[in-house]
Order: C-alpha cells, then sequence, then structure tokens
C-alpha cells in the first residue's frame, strides 16, 4: 500500500506553487511517500466503477533527484492521460534506475491541477532518520 511511513510527507509554504517536505527511511518509502504527497494535493475522487489498473514502470536518472522528477512525472502523465492514479506501488531502486509495478483506479475526479513538478529546491539528503527531500509542483 502507497504510503507506509505515516506522516511522511507535509505540505510547506510555498509562493505560487505548492511544495511538500517528504522523509523516509529508503529511497523507495521515499518516492512512494512523495507519490502519496502529490496525490493528496490533488484531492482525487475515486471512479466508483474502476477495475483495478495496473503498470509496470522502468526509469532511469543521472542521480536520486532525476530519478525522482521523472517517477512523479510519469505518475502525473497517467493521471492526465488515463485518469488513473495508483495506491499501491512496489519500487525497486538501484543505481539510479527505477523498476515499479503499480496498482491503481480510474479517477472520476479532482479538485486541484498540478502542471509539473520541478526540480527548484530539489535535493535528497541523508540524515540520522533516512532520507528528506522537498519537492515543489508548478500549479
Amino acid at each position: 500500500m502507497i504510503n507506509p511511513e505515516n506522516n511522511c510527507f507535509e505540505e510547506i509554504q510555498h509562493t505560487a506553487d505548492w511544495a511538500i517536505r517528504v522523509c523516509a527511511s529508503s529511497p523507495e518509502a521515499l518516492f512512494e511517500c512523495c507519490a502519496s504527497g502529490m496525490y493528496s494535493l490533488l484531492k482525487v475522487k475515486k471512479s466508483n466503477e474502476s477495475p483495478e489498473i495496473q503498470k509496470k514502470i522502468h526509469l532511469q536518472g543521472v542521480d536520486l533527484e532525476s530519478l525522482l522528477v521523472s517517477f512523479l512525472s510519469d505518475l502525473l502523465f497517467f493521471y492526465e492521460t488515463e485518469r488513473v492514479v495508483f495506491n499501491w506501488m512496489r519500487l525497486r531502486i538501484q543505481n539510479n534506475e527505477l523498476d515499479g509495478e503499480l496498482r491503481g483506479f480510474f479517477i472520476e475526479s479532482i479538485q486541484e491541477e498540478i502542471k509539473a513538478v520541478t526540480y527548484h529546491q530539489m535535493e535528497i539528503k541523508q540524515n540520522a532518520k533516512g532520507l528528506s527531500v522537498t519537492v515543489v509542483f508548478d500549479v
């Protein structure tokens, strides 16, 4: 299930855009929490008659930050083109490559829009509890 760690993200104030601060124990948990935070900003409503949707993804990045932007951008792409969001993820991240299995559902409606994931202020930092990052979304 997505968002494996309770309260792994918080919305933070940002001028003109939206931002979340995310903390997690591993890169995989960090990416899942970032997805959960992004979806919470969108305020999606599940379609009542939605079958389960399954996807596999493979992404590469030059570093973890570029991999995270690619991952979240792909999730936005699925949301925008197929009206699908994912509430279950199994991710494996190794050598700046991500392999993932995603399960989710079609959405009926959303209350908010996100145009893009940005690199603004993005730096994945190691700390005593694991990893942290701030993600800024263009709205």
